[in-house]
């Protein structure tokens, strides 16, 4: 067997009221534009409310990407990747469960 190595510069930060932090986060990161990866389902219920606060308040971009489903597809990956590119987003913050963060 091969030797192989990952690494990722990934964080997940969880627990009551952590996402009143993210845009602090940010911006020590020196990122100035995210795309948010969530579903529709999250914007109806305007569960992203206090995500945004939090990034307006510290002067964060963002761009909401809501086409996440179950079990993402390559063409729901290729669109949220197409909205990165497009609105030159440095970052993306997967908002709700696991298929979020897949996208």
């Amino acid at each position: 067997m091969d030797i192989w190595e990952f690494a990722s510069n990934t964080k997940i930060i969880f627990g009551l009221g952590a996402i009143n932090r993210t845009g602090e986060i940010i911006k020590d990161k020196g990122i100035s534009k995210v795309l948010i990866t969530t579903d529709s389902n999250i914007i109806d219920a305007r569960l992203h409310d206090p995500l945004v606060r939090s990034l307006e308040k510290k002067g964060i971009q963002y761009k909401i990407f809501d086409g996440v489903q179950e079990n993402p597809s390559e063409s729901v990956v290729e669109a949220a990747t197409k909205a990165l590119k497009e609105n030159s987003c440095e970052a993306v913050l997967g908002l709700g469960g696991g298929s979020s963060i897949d996208t």
